[in-house]
């Protein structure tokens, strides 16, 4: 696996992390708590997710790095319909596909 790839796999990583840490920060606001373990979960996650966004910054040119992490739409659609049961329409599906259209024609070929 070269940098390349190592850095398009840590930016799409990062983006499922913010996709969960949005999930569990729309938990966190529902809560009866202003404290509470989604709250602490989401921050915990974001910065997780900054952590690997840097680390993908070091191998990749932010021009590549920036548009693929617009997967982050995807994974917090994917989020809220798997963690918050909510309902994804069939433009949004569409939505989905359109960006993940546009990561593929970003990442560099191989």
């Amino acid at each position: 696996m070269t940098g390349t790839h190592l850095g398009v796999v840590l930016v799409a990583v990062a983006a499922s992390f913010e996709g969960l840490a949005q999930a569990c920060l729309k938990n966190a606001a529902h809560a009866p708590r202003r404290i509470n373990p989604w709250l602490f979960t989401g921050i915990g996650l974001f910065v997780v997710e900054a952590g690997l966004y840097t680390g993908a910054l070091q191998l990749l040119e932010i021009s590549i790095a920036y548009p693929i992490s617009a997967l982050s739409y995807v994974a917090v659609i994917l989020a809220s319909r798997w963690m918050l049961g909510e309902t994804v329409g069939p433009w949004r599906w569409l939505g989905v596909a359109l960006i993940i259209l546009g990561v593929a024609i970003v990442v560099p070929p191989t």
